[in-house]
């Protein structure tokens, strides 16, 4: 499966967590977290679903393949997502004290958010699934909102 990797902006630094009180919430169909265990090559996950009706045999189908492929080389374990991340442009998401990048994975149907923190002790990934056309409709509806900065010069 070929996969488009894109460096997250700034300003989508919110969809790499769960928050279910925005209007992205419904375009969330949900995450998974992924742990590589104390040894670092496991491979720990569970899924939490958001959106259920968005939850379709299709995405689920897609989001195995997704997944299977990331595991080539970002989700292979510990130590490759450790090198894929100094290998690899992606968004700065440290907290705390763990060091992470965020990437964007799209295809046709959806869009991908990984937060990757190799940290032993942690979870080392979590990935957030939006339905694409939901969430670019969201998007639009916002970017709508927002204030005109051309439309006059203050005085």
């Amino acid at each position: 499966m070929k996969l488009k990797f894109v460096v997250p902006e700034e300003s989508e630094r919110r969809f790499f967590y769960t928050d279910s009180t925005t209007p992205f919430a419904r375009a969330c169909v949900g995450y998974l977290r992924i742990d590589f265990d104390r040894g670092g090559s496991g491979f720990y996950h569970n899924w939490f679903p958001k959106n259920q009706p968005l939850n379709t045999p299709e995405f689920r189908k897609e989001f195995d393949a997704v997944i299977n492929t990331l595991r080539q080389d970002l989700l292979s374990d510990r130590r490759g997502m450790a090198q894929f991340n100094r290998e690899h442009e992606g968004l700065n998401v440290d907290f705390d004290l763990a060091r992470g990048n965020g990437y964007r994975v799209e295809t046709e149907q959806h869009v991908y958010f990984l937060r990757c923190t190799p940290l032993r002790g942690d979870y080392d990934c979590y990935c957030y699934c939006y339905d694409k056309a939901l969430f670019e409709e969201v998007l639009a509806e916002e970017q709508a909102q927002e204030p005109d900065m051309e439309m006059g010069v203050m005085q």
